[in-house]
């Protein structure tokens, strides 16, 4: 279990003079990160440079060379980008249970090899912070153990911009508060953030074994898109050794909704993924992987005058015309009053 979290200090200690020396452990820790990535860089840049001053055309024994250093450089700048917004928000949480501690955040955070000062939210461990409540809690394991740890605190941290705002202690692990906090941010960013706020129930669907089967079904903006990402960004974490990205197969009903999921996976820790609209999956099936064999295609019995009329455009135009007068008649509206502060405060923050 995690060890040492501050030297010479117990870590179940909780005030907030450990919390302030504990966040300050941990910028150094993603700042020395940062500056080790930035020389990385600038020695990739530079031999990149004497590559090329000494490349002639026809040396195929350079070319390849200057490939593989352009490659980790632009690696290597991915890699400072994603140091730099671990550094902004290094974690969101932490749970003591026992004689232990654990933070949780995006993505762990190591002193070195072996000492672990941040640990993953799709880490089993983490699994004790979703869960409501105090006291006796158990979890599994990904190879289905059951693990049993006393939690007495959990805390749910507010870090802006890599500054420590303020923290709150509470029984479930999403404060109304800063969760409110949350939502009035963009929905990118709420996408973003919604990790320090998973609700239990999300939390069992997210984490639930992958050999089952799992259909989720709920209205428009109840969370659906959101806990298949994060689904899809635990399994890979924890069954990464027989589940790849490519694998995973996104269907949306359009391209917008698409473009949106591909630029929030990336944050989650998921890449290489496919994805398709439900219009060019039909036309795949149909015409690129149409097994004559497996599937037949019945012709239209169109001896039946019920059918045939309702595939006309009278029907249809007559069809909407009463769905509308009915939706008129006999749908009731209500006036929707906005508290003024809220409605601007959102612009603001957009």
């Amino acid at each position: 279990m995690i060890t040492d979290l501050l030297p010479g200090r117990k870590n179940t200690e909780s005030g907030k003079d450990y919390e302030n020396m504990f966040f300050e452990e941990i910028s150094r820790l993603t700042s020395n990160e940062v500056s080790v990535l930035e020389k990385r860089l600038k020695e990739l840049k530079e031999t990149i440079k004497v590559f090329k001053e000494q490349y002639d055309d026809g040396d195929y024994e350079v070319a390849p060379l200057i490939d593989n250093a352009t490659n980790d450089a632009k690696h290597t700048v991915e890699e400072i980008k994603t140091a730099r917004k671990r550094g902004s928000k290094p974690y969101f949480g932490r749970i003591i249970f026992d004689n232990d501690s654990v933070y949780i955040g995006r993505t762990g955070i190591r002193r070195n090899q072996t000492e672990i000062l941040v640990a993953d939210w799709r880490a089993p461990i983490s699994n004790a912070y979703y869960e409501n409540g105090l006291g006796e809690i158990s979890f599994k394991t990904p190879d289905g153990d059951d693990v049993n740890i006393n939690v007495s605190l959990k805390r749910t941290f507010d870090i802006s911009e890599g500054k420590l705002v303020d923290y709150y202690d509470s029984e479930a692990a999403a404060d109304d508060e800063l969760l409110n906090k949350y939502l009035a941010k963009n929905k990118q960013a709420v996408l973003n953030e919604i990790i320090a706020t998973i609700q239990k129930e999300q939390n069992d669907i997210i984490r639930m074994s992958p050999k089952h089967n799992l259909i989720v079904q709920g209205v428009a903006g109840s969370g659906k898109t959101t806990v298949a990402m994060h689904r899809i960004s635990y399994l890979l974490y924890n069954y990464g050794d027989y589940l790849r990205p490519e694998a995973f197969y996104i269907i949306g009903s359009n391209k917008m909704l698409l473009k949106y999921i591909t630029g929030v996976l990336p944050d989650l820790g998921v890449d290489g993924f496919g994805q398709m609209t439900m219009e060019e999956l039909f036309t795949r099936l149909m015409y690129t992987d149409w097994d004559p064999f497996r599937y037949c295609i019945r012709e239209t019995d169109t001896t039946d005058p019920a059918a045939a009329r309702k595939g006309t455009g009278e029907f249809f135009r007559k069809l909407k015309s009463f769905l509308d007068e009915y939706e008129w008649q006999y749908i009731k509206t209500d006036d929707i009053i906005l508290d003024p502060n809220q409605f601007t405060e959102g612009f603001e923050n957009d």
